[in-house]
């Protein structure tokens, strides 16, 4: 490792305890998507705490904060919401949500790599801009709980990522989704207000998920229903 490297791996050892604590302390506090405010105010808090300058609120809950200015961008996200699973024994008791899906430990894992890297000698080396988001409601929303949340204007779309594309906070690296749908034959235009996707998709396209700047995992299953109105074998 070079010195850099050793700077980071040393600040996570150095801080062990401290993100073991926000792991569990995530995990004992599972909360519905959307509805992710204490989840939300613990990563704020811990990413203000290394002197990073903190957006809130995106699409209801979400959390991001950057370090850097240059180029190329790389988008670290964790997800806020929990699953419910009211059979999990350390469920929440009133509302039987819980972290089986393993989202604290996504958390904690961008808690980390925001404490390490903006530590002075190491934000001092780095050559690119690192981007911390906490994303709301990654989880499935059934169709009756969307239909409330849009009644009472939370959200419009069954999951975080697609409602802060709606909404204009892009994460950085979603640019291979917009390729994607490019190549399908659907009209995209980017305003300063988000996007604007126009018509269906036109012909079949093929999906690798790989890693970034690769297609993500998390929007296999949009792009599948895209896939299913395309003609042709996709």
């Amino acid at each position: 490792m070079n010195e850099t490297e050793q700077r980071i791996c040393g600040c996570i050892d150095a801080h062990a305890q401290q993100l073991i604590a926000f792991a569990e302390d995530i995990y004992s506090h599972a909360e519905l998507g959307y509805t992710e405010h204490r989840t939300a105010g613990k990563v704020a808090d811990w990413l203000q705490s290394c002197g990073l300058d903190v957006q809130t609120g995106l699409a209801n809950t979400g959390v991001k904060a950057s370090l850097g200015s240059a180029a190329p961008s790389v988008c670290l996200i964790g997800e806020l919401d929990g699953i419910r699973s009211p059979e999990h024994p350390l469920a929440v008791p009133k509302t039987g949500m819980s972290h089986a899906c393993g989202h604290h430990m996504q958390l904690t894992a961008l808690a980390g790599a925001a404490l390490a890297l903006s530590q002075p000698e190491v934000a001092a080396a780095l050559t690119g801009r690192a981007v911390f988001f906490a994303v709301p409601c990654e989880e499935h929303v059934p169709m009756n709980r969307l239909e409330q949340l849009r009644s009472d204007g939370i959200a419009t779309c069954c999951g975080g990522k697609p409602e802060l594309l709606l909404r204009g906070a892009r994460a950085d690296h979603l640019r291979s989704l917009l390729f994607k749908l490019s190549e399908a034959g659907v009209h995209i235009k980017d305003t300063p207000g988000g996007l604007m996707v126009f018509g269906r998709a036109q012909q079949p396209f093929e999906i690798r998920t790989m890693v970034y700047p690769g297609f993500p995992t998390d929007l296999q299953a949009p792009m599948m229903a895209v896939a299913c109105r395309a003609p042709g074998t996709s």
